[in-house]
Parts: structure tokens; C-alpha cells; sequence
């Protein structure tokens, strides 16, 4: 662990991907949005297949999240849905450290995951500061706005960089802004920082001043299709498949993509 008190988990800073777990974990994952009532974006997906994932692998789970109804819990099985009653993500932040307090002194825990968008678990390190805390990193918020920006035309990105200098303002998307800084503090609090791609790992490393012996790089997982063997039915001729899985958008790599095809080609041009 790094700078946070003592724990029986296990070190996060000492599993490799491939470690095997005798025991089932007791897991906290932190989530402003989660199906049925909070079903927005790729995180809300993400937890909503990770969670009864995890349970159906034997770990008892716990999700903390919102909703625009009454406050309250919801057990199946091994999973357990506590849904906060809240609006906004500021609304979201103490009650949902208080639930995760709550919850380890009732049955215990033996790690929490928070998503680094919106420091959704700014508060727990405070209110929990035994547990290990891990932050899958999706895709911070910085890195989005950075990439929106990309589609202003020149002029006007010309334009606005002038204004901010001569006001001496830091833009609204670099990681130093003001609005991103409780991101930067909450990563540096966590045990691990858990990125899909080689990639993201880099820049969160660079952009966040981090150790990089704290990041971990794990990909996505997905579940296969009932009866799928990883064969894919391919027609005839088809010997090799350039595929790419996510929404046609810049921030998805698209462009990388299609910058790269040229130079697959050039090493297995098409017959």
C-alpha cells in the first residue's frame, strides 16, 4: 500500500493480472451511474457488466451508486445495489463514502473501485483510509474536452489560446486547470490506477506526475456470446481482420486507426 493504514486485503501493489484468488474479495464499486435509473455512458456499461461479473465468480460485491428515486439497497444473491438519492455528482460524493464506511463496518471490505471521472470517490480515502482503493481510469475529463476541441476550427483555437494568455488563464483542458485538480489529488491518494491501454497509462503518467510502478495496465473484459468458441465465421478469402470496437469518435482512436491502415497495408497489401 502507499501512505494508508493496514489492511488484510491484498496488496494491489503486488497482484500480477494472472494471480489466481483462493478466496472470494468483499468489493465496493463506486458508480454515479448504474442501471436501470442511472444508465448513462460507457462507465455505467462498464459496471453493469463488471459487477455481476465479480458475483458470479464468487466475490460478494457491493455497488454504490445514484438515483433520482428513494435512497436504498437491493440484494441478488451476491450482489448488492445501494442506490443514493442524488441529482448531480456533487450530491453523490460524502454520502457515497459514508454507504462504502458503512458497509465494511456491517460485512467488511476488501477493496473499493472508483472510476477516475468526476473523483467520485474523493471522500473515501478520508472516511476509509484502511481500504485499498483502486481507480479504473476510463477516460478522464481533461482528455475528453482536449479531444472536443480538436474539431474547433483553427481560427478560432488560435483565437481563444491568444485570450488566455494575455488574461494569463490555464485552458480549460489541461490537467492543471482548476476543475481537474481534485482528479490529480484523488489518483495519487488511490493504491492503483488501473488503465485500459498501454496508451492511457502513459499520459495519465505523464499528465498526472505519477509513479508509474502505481499503474497498471488491464483491458477491458466482455462476455461472450452464448456458444462463441473465439472462431470467427469469416467468408471465403478473408485471411486477416482489421476490427475496431467502439463508438466512430476521436476520442475512441478512430483517427489512430486510420492513420495506421496505410502502413498495414504496406506490410500485407491486399491480393
Amino acid at each position: 500500500m502507499v501512505g494508508r493504514g493496514v489492511s488484510t486485503a491484498p496488496k494491489l501493489a503486488e497482484l500480477r493480472p494472472d494471480d489466481q484468488m483462493d478466496a472470494a474479495l468483499r468489493i465496493a464499486l463506486i458508480s454515479f451511474d448504474y442501471p436501470p435509473d442511472t444508465p448513462v455512458g460507457g462507465i455505467a456499461s462498464y459496471m453493469a457488466a463488471t459487477a455481476p461479473s465479480l458475483a458470479a465468480r464468487g466475490h460478494q460485491v457491493h455497488v454504490v451508486c445514484a438515483t433520482p428515486g428513494d435512497t436504498r439497497s437491493e440484494r441478488r444473491g451476491r450482489l448488492t445495489v445501494h442506490r443514493i438519492r442524488a441529482s448531480h455528482i456533487d450530491e453523490f460524493r460524502a454520502p457515497a463514502a459514508e454507504t462504502v464506511r458503512m458497509i465494511d463496518v456491517s460485512s467488511g471490505i476488501d477493496v473499493v473501485e472508483t472510476p477516475d471521472f468526476d473523483h467520485q470517490a474523493f471522500f473515501v480515502p478520508d472516511t476509509c483510509p484502511h481500504l485499498p482503493l483502486l481507480m479504473r481510469a476510463h477516460t478522464p475529463l481533461y482528455m475528453i474536452q482536449q479531444a472536443e476541441a480538436q474539431r474547433l476550427p483553427v481560427a478560432q483555437r488560435l483565437r481563444a489560446a491568444v485570450g488566455r494568455l494575455r488574461a494569463g488563464l490555464v485552458r480549460y483542458d489541461d490537467p492543471r486547470h482548476p476543475n481537474h485538480i481534485p482528479g490529480r489529488v484523488l489518483a495519487h491518494r488511490c493504491d492503483l490506477i488501473v488503465p485500459p491501454s498501454g496508451a492511457l497509462a502513459k499520459r495519465l503518467v505523464r499528465d498526472w506526475a505519477l509513479a508509474p510502478s502505481r499503474v497498471r495496465v488491464v483491458p477491458m473484459a466482455f462476455e461472450a456470446s452464448a456458444g462463441f468458441d473465439g472462431e470467427l465465421d469469416l467468408p471465403a478469402g478473408w485471411e486477416e481482420v482489421v476490427l475496431f470496437v467502439g463508438r466512430m469518435d476521436r476520442v475512441k482512436g478512430i483517427e489512430d486507426l486510420a492513420a495506421a491502415i496505410p502502413r498495414v497495408l504496406r506490410a500485407r497489401p491486399l491480393r
